[in-house]
């Protein structure tokens, strides 16, 4: 940093804060990373480069996210999306899931509006894979926040975009957990017989999972 500044080399300079703040991640010197982060994001904010104050705001939101610190982690993506393109359809709708995803892990019950929103953008474009992958998600936190109807009915959703990913161990299974907090376990047994249908057919493509196979049949003996 100091011989990028005496250089008068901005673009390195800038960019040095970043291999800055991970030394000292990897010193565990925690004060020190986020104020050095904070002193590049300003350098890059004096020069108006926003991709560089993305990068800046996305090592923080990282870096709070693996402290498990999910209150900060939701504020500094509320930077993010300040600052992002919304015309770029792809990237702005990551970045609106991500958010909801935090928020569910802060216990902040308005997940639901960036969810929404960012399944709405990804089907608008056509990425039915993504949008699929973004409402299993979406479920899990409903599920997490004891709405089983409403989170099997994204999971049904998933079914009638993509029978094949809907059909899946991991989802049927996610049905059936949903099925056993409502009491209705006949619905949760056809769950599980499908679910272990779709085991077996992924046992033969080479898929196995030891980890899904033990949920499933913890779930089974529930």
């Amino acid at each position: 940093v100091d011989f990028y500044r005496r250089n008068g080399d901005t673009t390195r300079l800038v960019d040095s804060y970043l291999l800055m703040a991970t030394y000292f991640h990897w010193k565990n010197r925690s004060d020190k990373v986020i104020s050095t982060l904070d002193s590049g994001y300003i350098k890059a904010e004096l020069w108006k480069d926003t991709t560089k104050m993305i990068n800046f705001l996305n090592a923080k939101a990282e870096y709070f996210n693996n402290k498990r610190d999910y209150n900060n982690t939701v504020a500094t993506i509320k930077e993010i999306l300040k600052l992002s393109d919304k015309n770029n359809s792809t990237q702005y709708s990551h970045l609106l899931y991500t958010l909801g995803l935090y928020l569910s892990l802060s216990g902040n019950n308005s997940y639901d509006e960036y969810y929404k929103r960012s399944i709405d953008m990804v089907l608008k474009s056509g990425d039915s894979a993504t949008a699929c992958e973004y409402m299993r998600n979406y479920s899990g936190s409903l599920s997490g926040d004891h709405k089983y109807i409403e989170s099997n009915a994204l999971l049904y959703k998933i079914k009638k975009i993509d029978p094949e990913i809907g059909s899946l161990s991991a989802i049927q299974m996610s049905m059936a957990e949903n099925y056993l907090n409502l009491h209705k376990l006949d619905s949760a047994r056809i769950c599980l017989n499908n679910a272990s249908e779709s085991e077996k057919k992924l046992q033969g493509e080479g898929y196995t999972d030891f980890a899904r196979k033990g949920s499933l049949e913890m779930l089974k003996y529930i």
